[in-house]
């Protein structure tokens, strides 16, 4: 992979292992938002009228 890329694909690799925990916790914590955010919309736009 190193070959393929050279240097910039070395500090791309180096930097997602130093990092890998705490982008996963973000990108978990982004989707988690995300849902909530879309089922309060839902609730709120497909509310039926009694």
């Amino acid at each position: 992979m190193i070959s393929t890329f050279g240097s910039v694909g070395a500090t791309a690799t180096a930097f997602l292992t130093n990092y890998e925990m705490p982008i996963r916790i973000l990108a978990i914590t982004i989707l988690v938002v995300i849902y909530f955010t879309t089922v309060k919309s839902l609730k709120v736009e497909c509310k039926i009228n009694q």
